[in-house]
């Protein structure tokens, strides 16, 4: 069986920054000048915890790559999507729809 082509995408793009390029950008100032060019005030900038949502991007990445297992599938989402659906349905009527009536 031959082997799945790779994805357009790359997952290096997602990846955190290294620790040398997180302090660079912890330590970003910005100044705003008066007209003559005399420093009015500066702004530093203040260092950001590492975002949750790369890990999970870098997760969903590897998922979607197949180097990694799906820990869930559409049996997991079909409540969501009958939510969805009565509320579509019900904007529609303008009347109360029960998401219960979608999952039968």
């Amino acid at each position: 069986m031959a082997q799945p082509k790779p994805p357009p995408w790359s997952r290096s793009s997602v990846l955190p920054p290294s620790a040398e390029a997180r302090a660079a950008a912890s330590s970003v100032s910005s100044r705003r000048l008066d007209h003559a060019g005399q420093v009015v005030e500066t702004l530093e900038r203040e260092p950001a915890w590492p975002g949750v949502p790369t890990a999970q991007i870098d997760r969903f990445c590897r998922v979607l790559d197949r180097t990694c297992p799906n820990p869930s599938g559409p049996a997991e989402h079909l409540p969501h999507a009958a939510f969805l659906a009565a509320a579509y349905a019900s904007a529609a009527t303008a009347r109360p729809v029960d998401p219960k009536e979608y999952l039968a």
